[in-house]
């Protein structure tokens, strides 16, 4: 599983890149539902990690639009530490220990690690979808971001 996780967070880094370096050839013509819809992409994923491994000074904001910049520098450093953290997992990782959060509304929830490694992913690459219809919406190629894509890159 640890092989699996590596690849499929390896991908979602990748396909994040490639929205994002079409978002920088916007310039300033980026509307504001595709930054706060990349925003939250990358918010999310780090609220995700700080539920599995916390920290002790946690991000809270899911929808806190960030400029481009820095959303790129957030992205690459969240990625990094997701991929690290899967790294660190022994050869008998428990891919099913429950994990115990809040979530942003303050409700409690105990998801097993695998369901919440998976749904990360997944959720990433739904919102990269909607940012893709947005910029077909306005005139733009759609960008390939589709896992067959990247693994035909390895």
């Amino acid at each position: 599983m640890k092989t699996q996780f590596t690849l499929q967070y390896q991908y979602n880094h990748w396909a994040n890149r490639q929205i994002f370096e079409a978002m920088q050839q916007m310039s300033g013509n980026l509307p504001p539902d595709i930054v706060l819809l990349a925003s939250h992409i990358i918010e999310a994923q780090e609220i995700w990690l700080q539920r599995i491994v916390p920290v002790s000074n946690p991000i809270t904001g899911v929808w806190d639009p960030l400029p481009l910049e820095v959303l790129m520098q957030r992205e690459a450093e969240n990625s990094a530490r997701w991929l690290q953290f899967i790294a660190n997992q022994p050869p008998d990782a428990d891919w099913y220990q429950t994990i115990t959060y809040t979530n942003t509304q303050g409700k409690a929830f105990n998801n097993p690690l695998v369901h919440i490694m998976t749904h990360v992913v997944n959720h990433a690459t739904y919102h990269r979808g909607q940012i893709n219809m947005r910029l077909r919406q306005l005139g733009f190629n759609p960008i390939v971001t589709d896992f067959i894509a990247y693994a035909r890159l390895l």
